[in-house]
């Protein structure tokens, strides 16, 4: 079962190292991962691309036993603390744990960029996992080549960012009895 961690925002792979670290002589985790976005950024008047956190604040575990993970956790060094409420650990359920797979590779956890044009102020994409997914863009930042989606993950709304690269605009105009 996949389990959501609450962590210090901007410590997320740190932390995810940490658990790492201290389930290795266990058996009880079978993976701990930061699912992360490429976008790019400008240095020096080019852009370069990069990695960002896809869900600031969480990382992801694995595992069969979470009560024996729980416990782990209070090992770790720093804020940690596993989604649920008073009466147990709440999983992903299937459609959160689906999205993920599939809008992330499983080799690294990474949604890659995504990249479309404006068509009469409508995102249309082209080519990258939000392919008709254009639905789930709630805001589009162009000049960070970013698009904030509205998801349901950790049995709520969040918005998540993922990276989009707009390469241009198209706009169609009926000519009404024009002749050339």
């Amino acid at each position: 079962m996949w389990y959501a961690v609450q962590v210090s925002t901007g410590h997320e792979q740190m932390v995810c190292d940490m658990i790492a670290q201290a389930a290795a002589d266990e058996a009880s985790l079978d993976e701990c991962f930061v699912p992360t976005y490429r976008t790019g950024q400008k240095r020096g008047g080019a852009w370069e691309p990069c990695e960002r956190v896809l869900f600031p604040g969480y990382l992801i575990v694995v595992t069969r036993q979470i009560e024996r993970v729980e416990r782990m956790l209070r090992s770790v060094k720093t804020f940690t603390r596993l989604l649920g409420n008073d009466k147990a650990f709440i999983p992903l359920n299937p459609e959160e744990v689906a999205w993920i797979e599939a809008f992330t590779s499983r080799d690294d956890w990474l949604v890659e960029m995504s990249e479309g044009y404006l068509e009469d102020g409508r995102v249309v994409v082209t080519s990258g996992p939000l392919v008709r997914h254009e639905y789930l863009i709630d805001e589009v930042n162009h000049r960070q080549r970013k698009a904030r989606l509205r998801v349901q993950m950790f049995n709520r709304t969040i918005t998540a960012e993922v990276g989009l690269k707009l390469v241009g605009k198209k706009s169609y105009q009926k000519s009404i009895g024009k002749h050339d």
